[in-house]
C-alpha cells in the first residue's frame, strides 16, 4: 500500500467533498490546508531572515578581518604533558613572546598543544593593539550564522504549524468522541423503547 499516508492526508483535505464529512472534518482539513500554506510563506521568510543576519554579520567579519593579524610566538615554557586518564584538552595557554605591529617584543598567553616544548614556534593572532586574540571570523562563518538563523526560523514555525494541528486535532477529537456518546445514548434509549 504505498502512498497510503499521501493518500489520508489528500482525503483529509478533500472533506469539503465527501458528503459523509463531518463539520470536524471540514475544519480539519482546512486547519491543515493553513498549516501548509504556513509553512510556506515561512520559506521565504526565512529567506529574509538569513539574508539579514548574513547582512548584519558580514561587515563584522570585514572589520575583524582588517584588525586583526597573523602573527608567530616563541614559547617561554613547556606545556603540561598528555597523562593517560585525564582529559586531552586541545589548547593550554603558556607564557610566550612575540613581535607587536609597532616592532616592540611583547609577551604574555599564548594558545599552544599540550606538550609543547619551550621555544616552540606557534601560530598567533593580534589585534591593532598587538594583543593576541582570536582568529577573525571568516565569511564562511557569516554565511553559517546565515543558514543556522533561516533555519532556525523555519524550524520554529513548522513547530508552531505541527503544534496548533496536534493541538486542534485533540480538541476535535475530544468533541467527535462527546458527539459520538451523545449519538450512541440517543440511539440506546430510542432502542429501548421497542
Amino acid at each position: 500500500m504505498r502512498g497510503g499516508g499521501f493518500r489520508r492526508w489528500w482525503r483529509l483535505v478533500r472533506a469539503g467533498r465527501n458528503t459523509l464529512a463531518r463539520r470536524s472534518d471540514r475544519v480539519e482539513a482546512g486547519l491543515l490546508v493553513a498549516a501548509i500554506v504556513w509553512c510556506l510563506m515561512a520559506v521565504p521568510v526565512a529567506v529574509a531572515v538569513g539574508s539579514m543576519v548574513r547582512a548584519h554579520e558580514l561587515p563584522v567579519v570585514l572589520g575583524q578581518m582588517a584588525e586583526r593579524h597573523p602573527a608567530s610566538a616563541v614559547t617561554l615554557a613547556d606545556s603540561a604533558p598528555v597523562s593517560a586518564g585525564l582529559a586531552i584538552t586541545t589548547s593550554q595557554q603558556v607564557p610566550g613572546r612575540w613581535r607587536g605591529p609597532d616592532g616592540q617584543d611583547r609577551t604574555g598567553n599564548v594558545p599552544v598543544d599540550p606538550g609543547s616544548a619551550t621555544g616552540t614556534v606557534v601560530p598567533i593572532w593580534l589585534d591593532r593593539d598587538g594583543r593576541v586574540t582570536a582568529p577573525p571570523m571568516t565569511p564562511v562563518d557569516a554565511d553559517a550564522a546565515a543558514w543556522g538563523s533561516g533555519f532556525l526560523f523555519f524550524s520554529g514555525a513548522f513547530a508552531a504549524a505541527a503544534g496548533g494541528i496536534w493541538f486542534a486535532r485533540r480538541l476535535l477529537d475530544r468533541r467527535r468522541a462527546r458527539q459520538w456518546d451523545r449519538e450512541w445514548e440517543s440511539f440506546m434509549s430510542e432502542e429501548s423503547r421497542y
